[in-house]
């Protein structure tokens, strides 16, 4: 913290979003603000309660017999019992849990039953209305409709190992697809796209 503290700024706070710094950088205040590492915090306070009994920041040994091989187009890109199958040096609020459809949808529910939060109103400055997604309203939050069905509001997250989940509260639809295939790109797939489509578009 004390490295990342001498940088100086990209911009003021509340002026501009920075992809997965902000996040990084507060799981680490955060356990460090409760005292205890942010693995077990993030137990205590949101999967146990929750029921996420198979999200965390590696696969157990007696579970990895359930996780796969990852790819990068024709290539491997992770082995079963690479880098998830041990706790990682550094847990990565902003990019290192692993998940399943079930606990997703658990979390998921969980947001959609909850009132609305004055959080995912702009807190800063202006964003970038050009976006595809809401990057600066704490999560992917969708700013206007889009061809795929996904309306204004819509909100969740495209995952670079080849994951997505999305709530749509217009139709109180929430869509999960996990995949071994991780984005070569920004721009996704016709696998998501069509997934997308036939989730959302009614």
């Amino acid at each position: 913290m004390r490295v990342v503290g001498s940088v100086p700024l990209a911009a003021q706070p509340g002026a501009r979003w920075l992809y997965n710094t902000g996040a990084q950088v507060l799981g680490v205040l955060v356990a460090r603000a409760a005292g205890r590492p942010l693995p077990e915090l993030l137990a205590e306070r949101l999967l146990d309660p929750l029921g996420m009994v198979d999200t965390g920041f590696h696969v157990p040994p007696d579970r990895l017999g359930r996780f796969g091989r990852q790819w990068l187009g024709a290539d491997v890109y992770d082995e079963v019992d690479g880098q998830w199958a041990r706790p990682p040096a550094f847990p990565d609020a902003a990019s290192g849990l692993v998940s399943t459809v079930a606990d997703l949808h658990a979390f998921a529910t969980s947001l959609r039953a909850a009132p609305q939060a004055d959080m995912l109103t702009a807190q800063g400055g202006a964003h970038d209305e050009e976006g595809r997604e809401g990057w600066g309203l704490g999560i992917g939050v969708l700013l206007a409709d889009l061809p795929d069905g996904r309306h204004a509001g819509s909100y969740g997250w495209d995952g670079g190992l080849g994951s997505t989940w999305w709530t749509d509260p217009v139709t109180d639809t929430v869509a999960i697809l996990l995949t071994t295939d991780a984005w070569t790109s920004p721009q996704p797939t016709p696998v998501f796209t069509d997934f997308w489509t036939a989730a959302f578009a009614r």
